[in-house]
């Protein structure tokens, strides 16, 4: 559990030397970490699986940013990714019951989530999920989970 960097030369190739940040979420567990860099900070997006009775959702995508890619990486709050800090990006609503491990791409100069959506319907099962991803004025991502 937690999420991990490797450092790779050049070439692609390991440099055999794993460097371990443990992320202890209430015994959530997180997972598809993606770094997105845009201007002058890099954003570390993960999933963090359901955690907690009380909650109402299956999966949540949050977000951290660092000036440096290897971290420290905080939420909009100032509370560090490593010791359960994180902002919300997005999770379930009455058509989802969560969305999940994503990436950024950008199209057409926009920025996209890509990711999966748990299906709440008699569908079940997921759905893949591609939502705009716009920035707001203190540099911070924001999806409408509404959209697709």
């Amino acid at each position: 559990n937690g999420t991990s960097r490797i450092e790779m030369d050049n070439d692609g190739s390991n440099r055999n030397s794993v460097i371990r940040q443990e992320q202890r979420l209430k015994s959530c567990t997180l997972s598809a970490p993606f770094i997105f860099k845009r201007d002058k900070y890099f954003y570390l997006f993960v999933t963090r699986e359901y955690c907690r009775q009380d909650e109402d959702f299956s999966h949540e995508i949050i977000v951290g940013r660092s000036k440096s890619i290897t971290g420290p990486y905080v939420g909009t709050d100032g509370e560090l990714m490593d010791k359960g800090g994180g902002s919300h990006l997005t999770r379930g609503n009455e058509k989802y019951s969560g969305v999940a491990h994503n990436s950024i791409y950008q199209f057409d100069e926009k920025n996209n989530l890509v990711g999966h959506a748990y299906n709440r319907g008699n569908e079940g099962g997921t759905k893949l999920i591609i939502l705009e991803m716009i920035w707001n004025d203190n540099n911070w991502p924001e999806i409408d989970l509404a959209s697709p």
